[in-house]
């Protein structure tokens, strides 16, 4: 029970964790992307 209690006030203590961001495209695909030539 005591280490219940422990665990949850640590966690009250430590801030969230910051949004997780989305990574942007590989590179790779953008660059292929690049190479279509236009109609």
């Amino acid at each position: 029970m005591l280490k219940a209690a422990v665990i949850l006030f640590t966690s009250l203590l430590i801030p969230p964790p910051p949004p997780v961001l989305i990574p942007p495209p590989p590179t790779s695909a953008t660059t292929e992307l690049n190479y279509i030539p236009y109609p």
